[in-house]
This record gives structure tokens, sequence and C-alpha cells, in this order.
């Protein structure tokens, strides 16, 4: 009846809306990987490596595109959040501290674990992502923690219309080497991680693959 119809034109509207988010940031990648590009064609500049700083990488740029996770079991799970859908991206000028963006919707108002993950596996309750990436056997951690893992990403506040968008950058994130985050994945939490306890974010409602956007195109 007319409840059925209500819930198939809001899931048409969020598949709409994913297809466009994956639309701009496609869009996104390719304006960034025509900027690298035409960097080097212009050769190194002033003794700098064509890469960098002298013996760094290459600029890279990766996204996800992330979607809702389904619940756990029979039913329609627990929770008061939306389903959540968005990007994130991240961008590392050679050997310089990754610049994390991100642009969610369909979150509760408040705070929100944002995480890199070790597996980018999506089953129900995203159990299949694995713990938090953690190449270094780290402690919990935030943003401006001394000691965390690679995977914690610290805390993103959603407003009352459940959107949270922000940039944010990370010295331990990278986009190269033998600690490269891309193959991996980013989930979203319903609840944020307390830094205090500390005990980390436990019920994972959004996630997607990190992606290299050179791969993509």
């Amino acid at each position: 009846g007319d409840h059925r119809d209500l819930h198939l034109s809001l899931r048409r509207q969020r598949q709409m809306c994913i297809r466009d988010r994956a639309a701009r940031i496609a869009a996104w990648c390719a304006s960034r990987l025509a900027t690298r590009r035409s960097r080097a064609a212009a050769g190194p500049r002033s003794g700098v490596a064509a890469g960098g700083a002298s013996g760094s990488p290459p600029p890279s740029v990766s996204s996800t595109i992330v979607g809702p996770a389904a619940p756990k079991g029979k039913g329609k799970g627990k929770g008061k959040d939306r389903p959540c859908a968005g990007t994130v991206t991240f961008e590392q000028d050679g050997g310089a501290a990754c610049v994390i963006e991100w642009d969610l919707t369909g979150l509760s108002p408040g705070l929100h674990a944002l995480a890199i993950h070790e597996h980018a596996v999506f089953d129900a309750g995203l159990a299949g992502a694995g713990a938090r990436y953690n190449p270094h056997k780290a402690k919990l951690g935030g943003p401006y923690t001394v000691e965390k893992r690679v995977g914690d990403l610290g805390n993103v506040r959603a407003k009352k219309d459940g959107t949270s968008a922000g940039r944010t950058t990370n010295a331990q994130v990278c986009l190269w080497g033998d600690f490269n985050v891309a193959g991996r994945s980013v989930v979203v939490y319903a609840d944020a991680d307390d830094l205090d306890a500390p005990r980390e974010a436990t019920a994972r409602v959004a996630g997607g693959e990190i992606v290299m956007c050179d791969r993509r195109a």
C-alpha cells in the first residue's frame, strides 16, 4: 500500500544520492589527477624531485564511497540511525601528512567514530571489515593523542539534519609504502570513541573500500 510505496521511493532516493556522490567523487578525482599529470609534465621544481621532497613518493589521491551496513540477522536492525551514505577522501602530497575530508548523511545528531579497518568486506553488521588497522600494535587514541592506531581517525559530529562534513590531517595515514591504507575500508559508527575510558565505539552503520583514484580512472 502507501507505506510500501513510500519505502520504495525513499530507497530510490538513497540510491540516486549514492550514485550522485559517486559521480562527484569521480569528477573530483579526475581533477586531482589532471593537476598531478600537469605538474609531472612541467618537470621538477627548483631542486625538488617530481614526486615531492627528494626521494619521497608522488602525490596520491584515494576515495571511499560509504554505504549503509546491512543489519545483523533478520528485521531492520537496532539503533536510531538512518541509512548512512557519503564519501571520505584521502590526499597525500609525497611524504606530507594525509589530508582527510568527509561528507556524510543519514546519521543521528551527535558524535560518531570514523575509522580505517583491516578488510574491505561488507557483510551484515560489517563484522567482516575486521579490527581497526593497527600495524604498529598501538592502543586506542584520538587525533590529538600521543599514542593511537593508524585506523583511529577520531569522532565526527553530525548536525540535527544528520549531515557531517569536515577536513583534518593525519600524519600516520599513508597512501604509499608498506602501510598503505588503499584496499582497506572506512567504517562509520553509530556511537563515539570514548578516549577517557578508553572504550572503542561498537555499532558499525556504514562502510566503503578505500580506492586509489588512478586505479579507478
